[in-house]
Parts: C-alpha cells; structure tokens; sequence
C-alpha cells in the first residue's frame, strides 16, 4: 500500500500497518457478530468442546487427574489459564468469550504486521480480508485461540528473521494443542539447524544459543504445568496420542470415517 510522498519510509510501514490492522479488525469481528448463532450456540456451550472446557475447573476440584483419571486431549496451558481466569471472573462463559474478542484483536494485529513484509500487499491484504472466515476461528474454543495466536506470532518471527524466538514462542502452542504446533515447532528447529550448518564457520555455541529459547520456554511450561497438574498429566496431554485414540475409536478424520460418508452402512 502506498503512503504519502510526504512520510519516510518508516512513517510510511506504520501507516500501512495502521490502516491494514484497521480493515482486518472490522472484517474480522463483521464476521465474529455475523457468526452468533455459532458463537452462542447452546448445543456447543452445553455438550461439545466448550461446554467440556467448562467442565474441567469441577473436575480439578473433585481431586481428578487430566488425562489420567479423566478424559483430555488438549494441553495443560489453557486450563492453566482459564482456572486463574475464573478466579478473577467467575467462572462461564463470558471469560472465554473476552478471550475470543482480545484473540480476533490481537489476530487483526498480527496479519497486519506479517502484511508488511508480503510482496504485493494490496493483494494479499485482498486475500487475507476475503479469506477471513478461514482466517479466523469463530468458535469460542480456548486453547485454539492460543493456537491461532503462537503460530501467527511464530509466522510473523520467521519473516523477521528472529528464529531464536520463534522456535520459544512455538512451544506455547505445543503447549495448549499438541497437534499442529508440534509439527511447526519440528519445523523451526530444523530451519535453525539447517541454516546454522550452512555456515561456514560452524560453531555449536551459537546453534545452542539459538535454540535455547524455545528449550527454555517449554522446560519452564512443563515444569509449571507438572506443579499444578501432576507430571502423568503433563506426560498424558503433551502429545496428542489420546486426541488419536479417541478420533480413531468415532472414525473421524480417518480414511474409514470418509468412505462411511460416501457410502454410509445399512
């Protein structure tokens, strides 16, 4: 986007950020206010992922271990979280519903700043305006908001070249779904080592430093988390085997799952 022959090139980036962050928050939130009966929903707040989340500040108190003495799949973080949200707030659904609305801001924020360092920005601001209900996650469910957020960060450290703490705020993701964050936190580390080895001056310190960051970051998760929860609760939620189990034994998003689609037994 082009600014003022006026402005320098840095007011130049921070106008461009400005009116972008702008024009993504009113797209995204038109569709957050145009989603409610998704977002309100009662069969979701009562029976499905939320209405679980919900859930699980009950469990906790009658003494049950996460992933251990009741079901769990997701990651320990966003339980974390939400039980000191709930201490604040009360519990329900208006604390998970603020968490929606500070996401889809901070998400408006994020995809302007990425929008900079995009070749050709009046088409990818097109794109990603035009793509916001792919963008963006209308369902108020927690732990992909911590999701959206630590892989957009993550993205947006990648395109300035900041690997070190890309790789730290990777983790945060693995952290609250261990799913897709793990592969994108496999993939930043093997940037890293892949960069560091084309060096010429190869050094192991400094592909340590590099690294440390984001070893730091989950150690210190994982230690809280295991404080709180138990350590065979964080061992049971850091990877995603339960979610698998559980997705295989209801066929879904399995080859099975597919075929019973399109051609349904009986």
């Amino acid at each position: 986007m082009r600014g003022s022959p006026l402005l320098n090139p840095t007011e130049q980036s921070s106008q461009s950020v400005k009116s972008a962050f702008f024009l993504f928050l009113f797209a995204f939130f038109g569709l957050f206010f145009l989603s409610w009966p998704t977002v309100l929903s009662l069969d979701l707040w009562v029976f499905k992922d939320r209405g679980s989340f919900l859930h699980l500040d009950q469990l906790l108190a009658s003494h049950l271990r996460l992933g251990v003495d009741t079901y769990y799949s997701y990651g320990l973080l966003p339980v974390l979280i939400q039980h000191f949200l709930f201490k604040i707030f009360g519990a329900g659904y208006g604390p998970l519903l603020g968490c929606t609305v500070v996401t889809i801001a901070m998400m408006a924020l994020l995809w302007a700043r990425i929008l900079k360092h995009l070749s050709k920005e009046r088409i990818w601001l097109i794109a990603i305006v035009a793509l916001c209900p792919i963008v963006i996650w209308v369902n108020p469910n927690f732990p992909y908001s911590l999701v959206q957020l630590s892989m957009l960060f993550t993205l947006r450290l990648i395109l300035e070249e900041k690997l070190n703490w890309a790789f730290a705020v990777s983790m945060i993701g693995c952290l609250s779904v261990p799913s897709l964050p793990l592969a994108l936190s496999f993939f930043v580390g093997f940037l890293i080592v892949v960069l560091w080895w084309a060096e010429t001056d190869r050094k192991v310190g400094e592909l340590a430093k590099t690294l440390a960051p984001g070893v730091f970051t989950y150690a210190t998760g994982a230690l809280l988390l295991s404080a709180f929860f138990g350590f065979p609760s964080f061992v049971a939620s850091a990877l995603p085997f339960l979610g698998m189990q559980f997705y295989k034994a209801v066929h879904y998003g399995t080859i099975a799952a597919l075929m019973e689609f399109l051609w349904p037994s009986g």
